[in-house]
Order: C-alpha cells, then structure tokens, then sequence
C-alpha cells in the first residue's frame, strides 16, 4: 500500500515537471527530447532506489523492536504465570494435606514453596512489570502481587486455627 501511494507520489512529480517544463522556454529544450526525458526518469528512478530500501529499513527496525519486546516480555509472561499457577495448586494441596495429617511436613513444605518457587517467580514478574508499555497489564500484575500476599497471609491464619484447634481436640 505504501509503494503504491509512492508510485502515485512520483507520477504527480512527472506529470508536474512536464507540465512546468513545456511552460518554461529555457527547459523545454531539454524536457521534450527524448534525452531529456530519459534523464529525469533515471534520476527520478535512482531517487526511488534511495528511498524505498530506506523505508524498508526504517520499517524493519520498527518491526525488529517489537519483536523484542515480545522475546523479553511476552514470552516469558505466560510461561511464569503457569508456573506460579502451577505452584499455587502446590501450596493449596499441601495445606490440604497438612491440615487432614496434621503432619508438619507437609506445613514445611508449603513455606519452602512459597520461598523457594513463588517468591523467584513473583520477583521476576516484578521485574518483567517494569518494561511493560501497557498501564492496564500493570495494574493487573500489581493486583496479582496484593492477591498472593493475601493468599499467603490467610494460609498462615487457617494453620494458627488449625494448631488451636488441634491442641483442644487432640
């Protein structure tokens, strides 16, 4: 679409130096020669070869940065937040777990989870949030982040009801 609106662009311009050529007396001479004509069809055409890689390049860069941007935001996105889902599914199950055995294995798990696995992960989506250009995904990344907080906090007050309770009926 582009080349076509150019190709317009340098027909007017021929059509324009024709149209001015033939007034003027001193470049009619050379514009209505066959030469003359030539000529300026060649420089209009060199000037087309000179601009048309140069908007190719200018356009493939643009094309390039945003390439990148997905190969260092996009990407990894999607793959973190499958593991954090992943590994929220393990905090839940070993709470689960804890909270039917009452084996604390399970209760030292979940912690070494939330250290070991989400908090790298969350830390890294921080760090992904930075180079975002969309405010709305970081609005969302940052009630992502008050969310695992506050999942976190009510696992640990179920396990201080738990270990109450526990102590009364056992």
């Amino acid at each position: 679409m582009f080349f076509c609106h150019l190709a317009q662009h340098l027909v007017a311009a021929w059509h324009f130096i024709l149209m001015t050529s033939s007034n003027s007396s001193a470049h009619s001479h050379l514009f209505s020669s066959i030469r003359g004509r030539l000529l300026l069809l060649s420089v209009v055409f060199i000037l087309a070869l000179i601009a048309i890689p140069a908007i190719v390049y200018w356009k493939s860069t643009e094309n390039e940065q945003a390439v990148l941007q997905i190969e260092e935001v996009g990407l990894p996105i999607p793959i973190l937040t499958s593991r954090l889902i992943s590994e929220l599914n393990s905090v839940a199950a070993s709470q689960r777990a804890y909270l039917l055995s009452a084996d604390l294995r399970f209760k030292m798990e979940r912690q070494v989870i939330w250290q070991k696995q989400i908090a790298p992960v969350r830390d890294s989506l921080n760090m992904l949030k930075k180079k975002l250009h969309r405010t709305d995904l970081v609005g969302r990344f940052d009630s992502v982040q008050v969310a695992l907080k506050h999942y976190q906090k009510t696992q640990e007050e179920i396990d201080l009801f738990f270990e109450k309770i526990k102590q009364i009926f056992w």
